[in-house]
């Protein structure tokens, strides 16, 4: 017998819901059919299949539009059966949710700062951050919307905060939002005087110091407070400036300036209270006081002085003397002033300029011009009114000497420091006759000096007297070279111009003879010539002197 089997075309059939993203490959399974001996699969909307045979699964690549489909067709003898759809759903990447709402000036000095994107449940997101320096940390909130990032660390400058939206397809859409970090603003304070560089007459002028800041940021009304050196500072006040009273400030003083920012009405980037500090040296100086003093107050005219500013005060630039007679003397760098040939009495005064001090002016100093003397003859005469150049020892003489001084009548005249002169000088030379007794003492020259003076102005007049020994011939000498009276030697006849000695033996023989000068040279040593009596002549030629122009004559013993 021959069974016949009848076959009816492929029944039936189902294909899984397909999920993916888009792009993505994705893999169909078709079960539940009958009767099939092979698959036909087939592209389906918004899905490509990749061919791989008659199987029942099939590789599909997902499109970019959801949804989609993928089928296949059932086959056996009998022919095609019904085509089987499968329904795909097609996911894409995330969109933004919304732009980032947050601050764009970040402060690195304050807390954390919030950011946010509008909240969708079908995502998630990926926070971070780009330039603006560097960011220690990034912490997201559960929800994924919100952000808190701290920019505590960060270096500064313009950066971005960005966020990723991401689903189970991927990352998707991001958002940037710009930011600009700025580092902690520390605010500064300088302080400055009302002086030039800061220096000031302590005794005359006030001291006002200022306080100004660079900051940009330091709020609607900062407090100040001041100090001087270690002392306690003042209150604070929205005042930016102190003024001291006179000699409150002294040399060296430092005034120190404390600011607080008002942060409530600030902009700047502070962390908490911040102060700003600053101080100013001042440098005082006091009133100079100056003294003048002079190497003579009374001088002799046309002489010379120096005039002495005496101060020890800093910062004097100049000083100025003056004279009564003359006005200003010009100003000078010099504290010493050389007056020379000055010729009148004055009185003068130093004034000394200071550079931040009112002038002062010394106590006056007069210098007192006194008339020169001068002596024009001074001469001694004896009793016969002729020169006297010599005076033997023992001898007393009373003497005139005519002198002619021209000075005024405040002159005291003095011999060898001898006041004892009754008369007056006038302004006209005169000429006074002056009784001096003279006492020759010792062998020699002795200088006999006048002196006219007015307690400040001298001249002087010298006179050398020549005191001698009383003229002396011996009448024997023993030339035999013991030493004692060895020569025939005559005494007190230096004062003459010039003797002639002659010796006669008695026979009337000259045997010795000198002429000149008398001295030592011309003693007689006997020339060997026998004991026995000889006879001298001595002449003495000197017009100038008593008992010149003489002959002495007399006779000496030659003795052994």
């Amino acid at each position: 017998s021959i069974t016949i089997t009848t076959t009816d075309v492929p029944q039936g059939g189902t294909i899984a819901a397909i999920v993916g993203c888009e792009g993505e490959q994705v893999s169909a399974t078709v079960a539940g059919v009958t009767e099939v001996d092979s698959y036909i699969w087939n592209s389906g909307t918004n899905t490509t299949l990749i061919p791989s045979g008659s199987s029942t699964t099939a590789d599909y690549t997902l499109g970019t539009i959801s949804p989609g489909t993928v089928s296949v067709t059932p086959v056996n003898g009998c022919g095609n059966g019904t085509t089987v759809i499968g329904n795909v759903t097609i996911n894409t990447l995330p969109s933004s949710t919304g732009p980032i709402i947050g601050s764009t000036n970040i402060c690195v000095a304050r807390n954390a700062y919030t950011f946010n994107v509008p909240a969708d449940p079908s995502v998630f997101y990926s926070w971070s951050t780009t330039g603006g320096g560097l960011f220690s940390t990034v912490s997201q909130t559960v929800t994924g919307e919100s952000a808190s990032i701290d920019f505590t660390n960060a270096l500064g400058g313009a950066g971005t905060v960005e966020v990723q939206f991401i689903n189970n397809c991927g990352p998707g859409a991001k958002e940037i939002f710009p930011i600009n970090v700025r580092l902690e603003d520390i605010p500064t304070i300088n302080i400055s005087s009302n002086h030039p560089d800061d220096e000031f007459c302590e005794d005359t002028e006030t001291v006002t110091v200022t306080a100004t800041s660079s900051s940009s940021n330091i709020g609607t009304n900062p407090l100040y407070r001041f100090k001087i050196n270690t002392g306690a500072f003042s209150a604070y006040s929205t005042v930016n400036n102190m003024a001291y009273l006179l000699n409150d400030i002294t040399d060296q003083d430092v005034i120190t300036v404390e600011m607080l920012p008002d942060t409530a009405t600030a902009t700047g980037c502070f962390d908490g209270i911040k102060t700003a500090t600053d101080d100013v040296t001042m440098k005082g100086y006091i009133t100079p006081s100056i003294t003048l003093t002079t190497t003579a107050n009374e001088i002799c005219f046309g002489n010379e002085i120096t005039l002495s500013a005496n101060s020890s005060d800093l910062g004097i630039t100049d000083y100025e003397f003056t004279s009564s007679t003359t006005g200003s003397l010009g100003l000078t760098q010099n504290n010493q002033l050389q007056l020379t040939k000055i010729n009148e009495s004055a009185d003068y005064e130093v004034t000394v300029h200071h550079a931040f001090c009112p002038s002062a002016t010394s106590s006056t100093e007069t210098i007192t011009i006194y008339e020169q003397p001068i002596i024009q003859n001074f001469n001694f005469v004896d009793q016969n009114n002729e020169l006297l150049k010599t005076i033997d020892e023992g001898e007393t003489k009373t003497l005139n000497y005519p002198i002619t001084v021209i000075g005024k009548s405040d002159l005291q005249p003095r011999i060898n420091d001898d006041y004892n002169w009754n008369g007056l000088f006038v302004t006209t030379p005169i000429s006074k006759d002056l009784g001096l007794t003279l006492n020759g003492k010792t062998d020699g020259a002795t200088p006999i000096t006048f002196v006219v003076t007015n307690g400040i102005c001298t001249d002087t007049a010298a006179f050398n007297l020549l005191v001698t020994l009383p003229t002396k011939i011996p009448n024997a000498f023993s030339p035999n070279d013991d030493g004692i009276n060895d020569f025939w030697e005559l005494q007190g006849f230096e004062k003459f111009n010039t003797i002639q000695i002659q010796v006669y033996n008695r026979w009337g023989n000259r045997v010795y003879e000198d002429i000149g000068a008398y001295s030592f040279d011309m003693a007689w040593d006997g020339g060997n010539y026998p004991v026995g009596t000889y006879y001298y002549i001595v002449r003495i030629t000197d017009p100038t002197i008593d008992d010149a122009n003489s002959i002495l004559q007399g006779a000496v013993t030659v003795t052994k």
